[in-house]
């Protein structure tokens, strides 16, 4: 038996997404070392759930910083919906994981969940039956973010087809999210890339852009930023606030009003 766990997770590491080889340039330095720094999270905490014990996983990463805390919260999460889905005994991992963590904690969790389902190619709207359905809409944030992430030619080819329902809004955050990762902050690049998108789905594209701006720590560079986002610096803005709300309830210790998880999406 212990033989096929090692086994099991040999073959979970291979999954890992390879993360590509960042460009030389930066629209700050320092925002380049950000964006290392949370891929080097996301990989730890991916790596850590695999070899952790069931009982030690919702105590798992407690001692990280919060500001790198969210990303490796994704990566167990994702790692840990994978070992459910190829073990033979279902241990419901992922409960194990979150049992017990606060909402921010979770929501978090759920955008990892986004990135498993994503890369066992699963529908959208797929969620583990142990799975919370209040946290659908991080579940397709993380969703979005992996194939925007991972198909980047699709931003200006043919395009990411619109996921239907009322989860459409939280699929373009993710895919808007994952821009800032893929341009490195250059919201010139970023910008084009938006552009060649239908103009409906503008907004929520540079939520998700002020969204990982601020969560990866980048928003003390806003006035930097801000100026090439145009007419669309409000939702980018928006965004903005959005991720360092999420950053600041990381460092809480109370629990919040369940009500707001509909007030981040």
């Amino acid at each position: 038996m212990r033989a096929d766990a090692d086994q099991l997770r040999t073959r979970l590491l291979r999954m890992l997404p390879e993360i590509p080889s960042p460009p030389s340039l930066d629209v700050h330095p320092q925002i380049g070392l950000l964006l290392v720094a949370a891929r080097t999270a996301f990989s730890g905490g991916f790596q850590q759930a695999l070899s952790a014990p069931r009982n030690a996983l919702s105590k798992l990463l407690g001692d990280m910083p919060a500001d790198r805390r969210g990303f490796a919260l994704e990566g167990a999460a994702m790692a840990v919906v994978l070992m459910d889905e190829f073990s033979c005994a279902r241990q419901q991992l992922l409960v194990a994981l979150l049992a017990d963590r606060p909402v921010a904690e979770k929501i978090l969790g759920a955008v990892g969940v986004g990135w498993a389902s994503a890369r066992l190619e699963r529908p959208p709207a797929w969620l583990r039956p142990e799975f919370d359905p209040q946290y659908a809409h991080a579940v397709m944030d993380g969703y979005g973010f992996h194939q925007g992430f991972f198909h980047t030619d699709r931003f200006m080819g043919r395009g990411f087809p619109r996921v239907k329902g009322e989860l459409s809004c939280s699929y373009d955050l993710g895919l808007g999210r994952a821009l800032w990762f893929v341009h490195r902050g250059h919201l010139n690049a970023i910008a084009g890339a938006i552009d060649s998108m239908p103009p409906d789905r503008h907004k929520q594209l540079w939520r998700g852009v002020g969204t990982a701006c601020s969560f990866t720590g980048s928003s003390q560079y806003e006035t930097e930023l801000v100026g090439i986002a145009t007419k669309f610096t409000p939702h980018f803005r928006v965004g903005l606030e959005r991720g360092t709300r999420l950053l600041r309830a990381l460092t809480q210790t109370t629990e919040e009003n369940p009500l707001w998880i509909e007030e981040i999406f």
